[in-house]
């Protein structure tokens, strides 16, 4: 699969998940705690990236277990964000898990700031730092707008529901073949019909669930 489109579709499907969050909870100290966790997030990934050579970026994604930590705690995520739909009181807490990092976001911001590190003279921290902003930037914007629009119906419910089928929409990408496509993925060679294929079958099933949660107002 492509690397960049891998790149793209994670931030892409991330974006849209705390876009709707940010909307639908309307609180700023929310909205600061996203940003802060965000810059710091990227200050580390940049500090990391900045070490890295491609050999050992390659024997990073071939690891186990570092995908097996990113599924779980994918799933963990799905389970907090079901329960907070589920509770009498969903706007009490459950707002701030909007701004816990995924594993699949941090692992696609990481790769971000390691090809923005090779494309720049920047320094390690400031590339990472630089790729959560230009990512924070377009949420936020994305949830001003939403919050704009009259025909969004961005309840709290609906966001929640979102959330969790995007983070196990996320696991596709996580359980993507990857070793065997790692050679590939870093020498750049563009295998479309498998990289739209899962862009198809994501984009599908966050779709579906927006509609259903909307339709049933179950939310």
């Amino acid at each position: 699969m492509d690397w960049l489109l891998l790149i793209l579709l994670a931030l892409g499907l991330f974006a849209a998940r705390d876009s709707l969050g940010l909307a639908a909870f309307r609180n700023r100290g929310l909205r600061l705690a996203y940003a802060t966790s965000l810059l710091a997030a990227g200050a580390v990934l940049g500090l990391l990236t900045e070490r890295l050579s491609q050999a050992e970026a390659r024997a990073l994604v071939n690891e186990p277990s570092a995908w097996a930590a990113a599924i779980g705690v994918h799933g963990l995520l799905w389970i907090l964000f079901e329960r907070a739909r589920r509770s009498s009181r969903p706007q009490s807490r459950s707002g701030w898990l909007f701004a816990i990092p995924s594993p699949l976001l941090l692992y696609a911001a990481g790769a971000a700031t390691w090809q923005a590190l090779r494309w720049s003279n920047l320094p390690g921290f400031l590339a990472g730092v630089s790729v959560m902003s230009v990512y924070g930037g377009v949420v936020l914007a994305a949830a001003f707008a939403a919050r704009r629009r009259a025909k969004l119906d961005a309840s709290v419910g609906a966001a929640l529901g979102f959330a969790a089928v995007s983070n196990m929409s996320a696991l596709l990408l996580v359980l993507l073949p990857h070793q065997s496509q790692t050679p590939r993925i870093l020498a750049q060679h563009i295998d479309w019909v498998e990289s739209l294929s899962v862009l198809g079958i994501v984009a599908l099933m966050v779709g579906l669930s927006f509609l259903v949660a909307r339709r049933t107002r179950s939310y």
